[in-house]
Parts: C-alpha cells; sequence; structure tokens
C-alpha cells in the first residue's frame, strides 16, 4: 500500500515480517477484506463504520461510542490494532416527522511489524425522513474522509545495518519520513421498517468515491447491511444481522445472531450473547450488557481458515461500547388558580 522504492541496500527480513508474508500469502486465497482495509467484527457498535446513513439512526440526542480491536497477537510480536471512537447527534429536521443528524469518527490502525499508520476521521451528514402514517423511515447519508498513512521502521532489520557499514541505512530515513495525507467521499441510504414486535433495516453505502492522486490508492469499498430484531416470549429479543463488504477483489461478509435476555420484568438491564461466522476466516463469539442508555460488548474472533496453523485459531479480540444522552424539555406550564366556591 505505499510506494515501491528501488533499495541500494539489501533488506533482510527477521522472523516475524517472514510470518506475516506467509499468512497474507495463505489469505490472499480467500481474499478477505483484513489484507486490504481495517474492519471489525461487531459493527453494531461501530454504525458509522459502513454507512453515514446510520448517523443519528437512534433515540435519543446524542450518542457517544469507540471500539478497539487487537487481532494476531499470539503470531507476531507488534499485533495489529485498530481504534476508534465516534460522536453523532440529532435536531429536529425541516418536516416535524424528519430529522437531521451530524457526526464524525476518529479510527487508528497499526498494522504489523513494520507498523504502517493508518489515521482517519470522517464527517458525516444525514436526512431522516419519517411518516405519519407509518414508523418506517428512509436515511440518506454522505461525508468526507481525511486520512493519513505513515510506515515507521517498526522491526525492520537492513542489511547494511546488520553489516556494520552504516549506523543508520538511508532506507530507514526514507521510511521514516514516509507520510501522506488524502481525503475521500462517501455516500449512504438506509430503510427502517419498524412495527411494535419487529424492526428490519437495510442499508448500502460506497466509500472512497474519487481516486487520489497518489500511487497509493485505495479502492472504493462497497458495504450492504441487513439487521431485524423480534420480541420473543419471555423477555427475550433474537437479533440477525448481515455484513458484506467488498473491495477491489477483496471481501468480507459476517453474519451473526444474538440473543438478548431481560433480566427482570421491571429491569432494563440485559444479557445477550452472539455467534457469527466471518465467510472462509473466523467464527465470532460476543458478549454484551446493556442499559437503556449504554451499552458494552466482547467479541472474539476464533480463525477457522488455514491460517489457523499460524495463530492457533486465536484471531482477534474486540472491546465495543456506546452510550447515550438524551435531553428532556421541561414544560411550560401555566398556573390556573381554581376558586372552592366557583
Amino acid at each position: 500500500m505505499v510506494n515501491q522504492c528501488h533499495n541500494k541496500s539489501a533488506l533482510l527480513i527477521p522472523t516475524s515480517l517472514l510470518k506475516i508474508s506467509l499468512l497474507y500469502f495463505t489469505l490472499s486465497i480467500a481474499n478477505p477484506l483484513s489484507s486490504q482495509d481495517h474492519h471489525l467484527s461487531n459493527y453494531g457498535f461501530a454504525p458509522l463504520t459502513l454507512n453515514a446513513a446510520e448517523c443519528g439512526n437512534f433515540r435519543g440526542n446524542l450518542r457517544i461510542g469507540g471500539a478497539m480491536r487487537e487481532q494476531w497477537r499470539t503470531f507476531i510480536e507488534q499485533p495489529f490494532q485498530t481504534g476508534l471512537i465516534y460522536i453523532d447527534g440529532s435536531m429536529a429536521g425541516l418536516r416535524e416527522t424528519d430529522w437531521i443528524s451530524g457526526g464524525a469518527q476518529i479510527v487508528t490502525d497499526r498494522s504489523g511489524a513494520l507498523s504502517y499508520l493508518f489515521n482517519e476521521i470522517n464527517p458525516s451528514i444525514a436526512y431522516h425522513l419519517g411518516s405519519k402514517q407509518s414508523a418506517n423511515y428512509f436515511s440518506i447519508g454522505g461525508g468526507i474522509s481525511f486520512y493519513q498513512r505513515q510506515l515507521g521502521n517498526g522491526q525492520l532489520q537492513l542489511g547494511d545495518e546488520l553489516a556494520g557499514q552504516v549506523a543508520s541505512s538511508p532506507d530507514r530515513i526514507f521510511l521514516e519520513d514516509y507520510s501522506e495525507l488524502q481525503r475521500n467521499f462517501h455516500l449512504g441510504l438506509s430503510y427502517a421498517i419498524a412495527s411494535k414486535q419487529r424492526m428490519t433495516t437495510f442499508g448500502i453505502s460506497l466509500q472512497n468515491l474519487t481516486s487520489p492522486t497518489s500511487d497509493n490508492v485505495i479502492s472504493r469499498r462497497w458495504n450492504a447491511a441487513l439487521s431485524t430484531q423480534s420480541r420473543g416470549k419471555q423477555r427475550v429479543l433474537f437479533r440477525w444481522s448481515l455484513y458484506a463488504s467488498f473491495q477491489s477483489t477483496a471481501y468480507n461478509i459476517i453474519g451473526k445472531a444474538d440473543l438478548t435476555y431481560k433480566l427482570s420484568k421491571d429491569s432494563n438491564t440485559k444479557l445477550g450473547i452472539g455467534l457469527g461466522y466471518r465467510y472462509q476466516d473466523a467464527l465470532l463469539l460476543s458478549f454484551e450488557y446493556s442499559k437503556p442508555s449504554w451499552a458494552v460488548a466482547f467479541t472474539y474472533d476464533a480463525t477457522i481458515s488455514s491460517a489457523r496453523k499460524y495463530n492457533a485459531g486465536v484471531g482477534a479480540f474486540e472491546l465495543s461500547a456506546y452510550k447515550i444522552i438524551t435531553l428532556f424539555r421541561k414544560p411550560e406550564v401555566t398556573p390556573i388558580l381554581l376558586c372552592p366556591r366557583l
């Protein structure tokens, strides 16, 4: 993902980098998205990652959330790490049934021993069109992405340094000085069908609408999401979700089922467990604890592809959370004096 250069000095690859090369070769057979772009396992806790139309798509005035992901810790000394934080809020729209939302998300991704850094900030805006005849609504969103790519020296060992020819190779300086700033655009649509017993949403989005002027092009990425939540008996909720991303020749497809249980009839505390599958890659197991205004989840990826011979089946750990803030307006009541004689 960085410009290729012809180095005068020989490049000696340490064991950790050799393992990474072997793993990428193995993963390239299945073309998973992990070799192309950062990704998550629990997109329900990071809605702005896939679709700008999800900005402000919640009950409340303000939402703050984030996620931290780490993968291949048992495989390399410097595991792949992804962190994100987002905030979005809403206000009244042009019609009584509409609302407009704005927000932003910050993502930082560090990849392996070479310390490849990808930092991104995504301001987004969305408009939601409701209806008086039903609880269904349509959303459209878009925004702009500003991102920086940087390559650190990590655990790279250069031949002229190991041979004692130089204290610091000129190639190392080139890697440390590499930094690139770019911007891009994204657009998304979603539609929600709501009733007392069921809530179904479908969304589609396109990221990286324009191609950067540099040689390090990030391909357009199509995302689609489908989820449905229904009420069962005895305080049980069921949720099914399907996420799919396509970028160049890579893809990432996740199917997931979640069961949430309300601890008591009068309590709003819920416990949830989920089981998912990333196509040709991993099984996903998640645990969730939630209140009406906040939730936290832990997700574990168990590698089941041929890459498990390198990481012993230990794929990734992911921690996610969000908090919703609702501001209630105090009603203005005009006092009325009543005379008991009247």
